[in-house]
């Protein structure tokens, strides 16, 4: 018997086409991560490994002060651009070890953890959004914890310092995963760990921008004196200082 030669050659194509998408696009070493960051821009942006397309349907205006976000929101690619097992469930923010982590609005802390997987990580209930639902964030990978649980926090107030790389769920490389929740999981963990230790619906998490202050898609950096909307949120990371002369542009229209 006969082989039909095109669809057996069809069919070797395909095969292999799903052999190579199994094995993903391996992440890359962390100097040449930290490498590409600095030569394309640490503020401002959101970066896309591999040229990577946008993952979600928000347009997104990045404040030029704000840390770069390296893996955005149901991203496919990890924060040093490997492929991911499943969609990103939050933002991936880089910036050097040591930088402030700053309280997205008002509320309180329900744990501040050192996770097995997470490493630090702290859970703060934000109590409300916009549409009076409630709204959970994780601030996971952290350096040291400022604060404890049980503890009323504010918009701005630091929270933590940006860790170190973590070799295991840090994917290797330093930066803030914040990740937004409905349903905390509570003090019954089981042998739950990462997302999982911490809340419920992690697979179902909702897109951090939906809810910046400035309007959905509109990166919000945090500025002391600044009076933003209930139920908003600002940027989780320390932004740079606003230059000297947007600075003097509004104490001028003030």
């Amino acid at each position: 018997m006969k082989r039909n030669k095109p669809l057996h050659h069809g069919l070797l194509l395909l095969l292999s086409a799903i052999l190579l998408a199994s094995c993903g696009v391996p992440a890359l070493h962390r100097s040449k991560a930290l490498q590409t960051l600095a030569t394309e821009g640490q503020y401002g942006r959101v970066h896309a490994w591999d040229k990577e397309k946008v993952s979600h349907d928000i347009p997104v205006v990045m404040s030029k002060e704000a840390p770069v976000i390296i893996s955005d929101f149901h991203s496919g690619l990890g924060a040093r651009g490997g492929t991911r097992s499943q969609r990103h469930q939050g933002l991936d923010i880089y910036a050097q070890s040591g930088t402030p982590i700053l309280a997205a609005t008002d509320g309180v802390v329900l744990e501040a953890v050192v996770e097995s997987c997470w490493g630090p990580t702290i859970l703060i209930d934000h109590r409300q959004d916009a549409s009076g639902n409630r709204l959970l964030a994780l601030y996971g990978h952290l350096g040291t914890m400022l604060v404890v649980s049980g503890e009323q926090v504010e918009r701005g107030q630091q929270i933590a310092e940006m860790g170190p790389p973590l070799p295991k769920c840090g994917a290797g490389m330093e930066h803030l995963h914040f990740q937004l929740a409905r349903k905390a999981r509570g003090p019954d963990k089981g042998k739950a760990w990462g997302w999982v230790f911490f809340v419920k619906d992690g697979r179902h998490s909702l897109n951090p921008h939906r809810f910046w202050a400035n309007g959905p898609g509109r990166v919000t950096c945090f500025r002391e004196g600044e009076v933003y909307p209930e139920g908003t949120l600002t940027y989780p990371v320390m932004c740079l200082p606003l230059p000297e002369s947007r600075l003097q542009a509004r104490v001028t229209y003030e």
